[in-house]
């Protein structure tokens, strides 16, 4: 039996779609399933406990949404520590976990024959992260970004909600980067330390320090090469020192060059447990969804979880 969660609003109706175009494909196949609709944000945490306390040896998990649904649904199964193989179909506006987890599927048999014919499931990595020295472990498939990152989000969750175009399904990043600009008054600069692997790093003036699982947030904005380091763990990207002429060259390197790694102001670090402090609460982003973080370390670290790709 496949238990299918799907969440119908993602991607401005598109998750409904692309649900009918899963039963189809698995009546086709001769599957048996059953459909489980989130009705709000979150109804996931409440919705999986009772599904896994009924879930056979034989049953398989398939999600359907956007990267806020699979968010969700991973931070559930880690946080009951259950070892079930996930297979998404990505419905969401923005899906930057498919576009790099994912980027070799462009058909719907692409993303469900290996469901269907029960291959071997690959593990991907996610990430942990604790707020504060007593915080419980929470998960990620993307990013976490605290600082410039969380205003943008606010910002473009509020254009989102507004009509016309950005109301779109293919808004997302056209949203992100109107977002950015609106944003960019009220750019707060802060001092952060970072410790990776236990060695410190002070950086200054900064925007931005993001962990980031692949290279990509806002619906497909390449922040950075992170597909250059194939053995890496935690990647923190850093934005520090900035001024004027840093957000002309960061804009540039992001938006046009591409020679990220060659920038003054950006920094990448990489190792098995990374940790910042600010001495300031911060406005944030987990996944794409807002938050405000205010207990601290940060500390981040590698898990993983299995999928069926």
């Amino acid at each position: 039996m496949i238990e299918i969660i799907c969440h119908e609003e993602a991607g401005l109706g598109r998750g409904r779609e692309v649900l009918d175009q899963a039963q189809a494909y698995l009546d086709d196949h001769q599957q048996g399933y059953r459909v489980h609709i989130t009705a709000y944000p979150g109804h996931i945490f409440d919705l999986v406990p009772a599904l896994l306390d009924n879930f056979q040896k034989d049953s398989r998990l398939l999600v359907i949404g956007g990267d806020g649904t699979l968010h969700e649904l991973v931070a559930v199964l880690q946080a009951q520590q259950v070892d079930i193989p996930l297979t998404y179909l990505p419905a969401g506006s923005g899906n930057d976990f498919s576009r790099y987890f994912q980027q070799d599927k462009s058909h719907l048999s692409d993303y469900l024959a290996p469901l269907v014919e029960e291959r071997s499931p690959k593990t991907l990595p996610i990430y942990h992260y604790q707020l504060g020295q007593h915080g419980r472990r929470r998960s990620l498939v993307n990013s976490l970004g605290l600082g410039f990152d969380g205003v943008v989000i606010e910002q473009a969750i509020k254009l989102k909600e507004s009509k016309g175009i950005f109301r779109k399904p293919w808004g997302n990043k056209l949203r992100y980067l109107v977002g950015l600009f609106q944003s960019l008054p009220r750019l707060s600069l802060f001092n952060c330390q970072l410790k990776i692997d236990g060695k410190s790093y002070q950086f200054d003036r900064c925007a931005l320090v993001v962990f980031m699982n692949n290279p990509y947030f806002g619906g497909g904005i390449h922040l950075y090469p992170l597909e250059k380091f194939p053995d890496r763990k935690v990647s923190a990207i850093v934005i520090h020192d900035i001024k004027a002429q840093a957000i002309l060259d960061l804009l540039y390197r992001i938006f046009i060059s591409h020679q990220q790694e060659s920038s003054p102001y950006m920094t990448h670090l990489s190792g098995e447990v990374v940790e910042v402090e600010i001495n300031r609460p911060m406005i944030s982003q987990v996944d794409g969804e807002s938050l405000m973080i205010d207990q601290y370390p940060v500390r981040v670290w590698q898990g993983q979880q299995d999928f069926y790709l």
